[in-house]
């Protein structure tokens, strides 16, 4: 990853190289552009923009993705002396009720590509987490177990996301989290549906 630099004026930003000042590109109509990362390779940019004011402040899509990296921000400053790195918590969290999982179904589970899954869980089984067995001789597909130590570090996880989500629930009375909730949940399964319509039409 790269450090870029962003050059604002009017409603245009232009994004620099440091070392060597050279533009790489404009971004046109948006008020403020917050770049996490760059890739010189593949010339991918990480980031959020805000358009209009805060006009996008108040869109569906910008405050899901919003508040889900707040929340991982949150979690991985937490977490930043116990070795666990982006992924791990989520497949810890997820084993929590579902220890013994296939790697298949805590991929489905975890939203998380195959291929960045079996890199993930090779770092966890190196740290001591997890360890992969094979259930009822079946060599084609391994299982996943916490150790004791994974389960130390899950129970940590949790701890800490009862205190983000305390956080984050501040001037939220229990009726307004029970009616979010209620809404929420009937979100995410319109969009599972939608996800699932789509995997089945591409079989």
């Amino acid at each position: 990853m790269t450090t870029v630099t962003i050059i604002y004026n009017s409603n245009k930003a232009s994004i620099y190289q440091p070392e060597n000042n050279q533009k790489i590109s404009n971004i046109i109509a948006f008020d403020i552009i917050k770049l996490y990362s760059y890739n010189s390779n593949s010339l991918n940019y990480n980031c959020y923009v805000k358009k209009g004011g805060d006009a996008m402040d108040n869109s569906l899509h910008y405050l899901i993705m919003a508040n889900q990296m707040l929340v991982q921000k949150a979690l991985l400053d937490k977490l930043k002396d116990t070795g666990l790195t982006i992924g791990q918590p989520k497949i810890l969290d997820y084993l929590k009720d579902h220890d013994g999982s296939s790697q298949k179904d805590i991929a489905k589970g975890c939203f998380i590509e195959a291929g960045s899954l079996t890199t993930i869980l090779n770092k966890m089984e190196e740290k001591g987490l997890i360890t992969r067995q094979m259930l009822n001789g079946n060599r084609r597909s391994f299982h996943i177990f916490m150790t004791e130590e994974g389960r130390k570090k899950q129970q940590l996880i949790d701890e800490l996301f009862n205190e983000i989500e305390k956080n984050a629930l501040q001037n939220i009375s229990g009726e307004e989290f029970d009616m979010f909730m209620t809404v929420y949940k009937k979100i995410y399964h319109n969009l599972q549906n939608e996800l699932t319509s789509m995997e089945s039409a591409n079989e």
